[in-house]
């Protein structure tokens, strides 16, 4: 019985994999006769089915453009929303962070006599308190190498992302580089700036 029915799956499978005519159309039949039959698909099938997904994704057709441009798209948006929202926190953890620090200063005024250093720093943070979080946000993306975007932007890309991490069951998957490069997301490119530190970042 069980050797029937490996005969059965392997003719069947045999018969689509040999298909050179709709080539997309037989591989998609092919995984459906697995779900069907429940049987695990050869590796050459979830070769070529993972092929034929990334072909279907890249050549998407959609007729509208930004956010729902596609899947590719979204995910781009996404990606852009994330790395704002990351600035954000960041920021804020600065911020905190600074906020400590000066309160130390204030506490210690001779600090700033015994310990010249302390003056240039004091002076440091309270320049760097001046400006808005998610305008020191813009200008860390863009010091990343990103786009330099305006405050707002970056506020409504923090929104976003706050709602979707709000939402029952929303978890999205940092993919790894190789696997972007397949989907046609490649690394954006650097504007060449050094890095520097977050304090140093003035409009």
């Amino acid at each position: 019985m069980l050797a029937d029915l490996h005969d059965f799956v392997e003719r069947e499978l045999n018969y689509f994999r040999s298909a050179t005519a709709f080539r997309e159309l037989s591989i998609i039949a092919a995984m459906d006769f697995c779900r069907a039959e429940r049987v695990p698909p050869p590796e050459w099938l979830v070769t070529e089915a993972t092929e034929l997904l990334f072909t279907l994704v890249k050549s998407q057709k959609v007729s509208k453009r930004g956010r729902a441009g596609g899947y590719i798209a979204e995910y781009k948006r996404h990606l852009i929303d994330l790395d704002r929202w990351d600035a954000v926190k960041r920021v804020r953890e600065h911020r905190d962070k600074t906020e400590r620090e000066l309160e130390v200063v204030r506490e210690y005024p001779h600090l700033k006599r015994t310990a010249p250093g302390i003056v240039d720093h004091f002076q440091q943070l309270k320049r760097w308190l001046r400006y808005g979080t998610f305008q020191r946000a813009a200008l860390l993306v863009a010091n990343g190498g990103g786009a330099l975007v305006s405050a707002d932007a970056v506020r409504r890309s923090y929104r976003r992302i706050e709602k979707k991490n709000a939402t029952m069951g929303f978890r999205s998957c940092i993919f790894g580089r190789d696997f972007l490069q397949k989907l046609g997301i490649g690394e954006e490119e650097k504007s060449g700036r050094k890095w520097r530190l977050i304090t140093d970042l003035t409009p």
